[in-house]
């Protein structure tokens, strides 16, 4: 969101015949960016530039997710699924992270309606526990801006959410892909009263995969519910969720077989990862 604040500066001066007298000064607009979308500036206003895209993107025929769509659209974004998951990858931009992996140099903040969902615990960001079909719109801000909070390094990834208002009505979608993956989405929202300003928004998701490495299952449930009133001071409202996932991350493929060597030291066999990729490395 962009905000601007108004301030109003008033000077008190005393004149020779000890009579007071008030100057006000013009009005000064400073621009500024918040969490939340909100009053809309010239984008050429702004020190850097915003990447956004909406919920048409997440989820359709060529993206797995928010950091698939990131990866794609986004330049100076790279992912990684090291263990074997879309919804375990890593997101790299700029040379800062926001994974998954506890232990991983942690560098972006990610907000979802302005709550940063990093955890407390090593700021890492568990992918598989955001609704993806409830978020209409991903915006990511670079730089390091002190307003995003601590170990905001290398910017800043602000997730904003569907409502009644914007997503009215009723919404299925079936998804099917290899490895018995499969994918449902369903939302419903609306106004509790038309007219009041009041509007709610519900969604539920679930995914399942048998993977494409060995003994690499995964499972994924979201319920996503919010409800917002409009009012003359503004707006209020309230938002929860549930995520339930079970995702195995399988570790990498060595590629030297660590067996028989011959008389020169050389290996006899070629390593686990070029004799069957979708192996399981597990050493005795």
């Amino acid at each position: 969101m962009k905000k601007t604040i108004c301030i109003f500066i008033s000077i008190l001066t005393l004149t020779a015949g000890s009579a007071k007298a008030i100057e006000e000064l013009s009005e000064i607009e400073v621009v500024g960016t918040s969490l939340l979308p909100g009053l809309e500036i010239e984008e050429e206003k702004l020190p850097y530039e915003v990447q956004s895209f909406g919920s048409e993107s997440l989820g359709n025929e060529t993206s797995l997710g928010i950091t698939d769509v990131l990866n794609q659209s986004v330049p100076g974004v790279f992912t990684n699924e090291v263990q074997g998951s879309p919804y375990q990858g890593d997101v790299t931009f700029r040379g800062f992270r926001a994974s998954s992996i506890l232990g991983a140099a942690q560098g972006l903040s990610v907000y979802i309606d302005g709550v940063r969902i990093n955890e407390p615990f090593g700021d890492v960001v568990n992918w598989d526990m955001i609704p993806e079909f409830a978020i209409d719109n991903v915006s990511l801000i670079p730089g390091s801006n002190p307003m995003y909070g601590l170990n905001t390094l290398g910017g800043a990834l602000s997730l904003t959410t569907k409502t009644g208002m914007s997503h009215p009505g009723k919404t299925a979608r079936i998804s099917f892909g290899s490895f018995n993956r499969k994918k449902i989405d369903i939302s419903i929202g609306g106004e509790f009263t038309e007219g009041d300003g009041g509007n709610y928004f519900l969604s539920v998701s679930h995914f399942d995969e048998s993977g494409w490495r060995d003994y690499s299952d995964g499972k994924i449930s979201n319920i996503f519910g919010k409800a917002t009133k409009n009012t003359d001071f503004g707006s209020i409202g309230m938002m929860a969720y549930f995520g339930d996932s079970n995702l195995l991350g399988n570790g990498l493929l060595p590629s030297t077989n660590y067996g028989v060597e011959d008389d020169v030291g050389q290996i006899q066999e070629r390593g686990l990862y070029e004799g069957r990729r979708a192996a399981v490395y597990s050493p005795r």
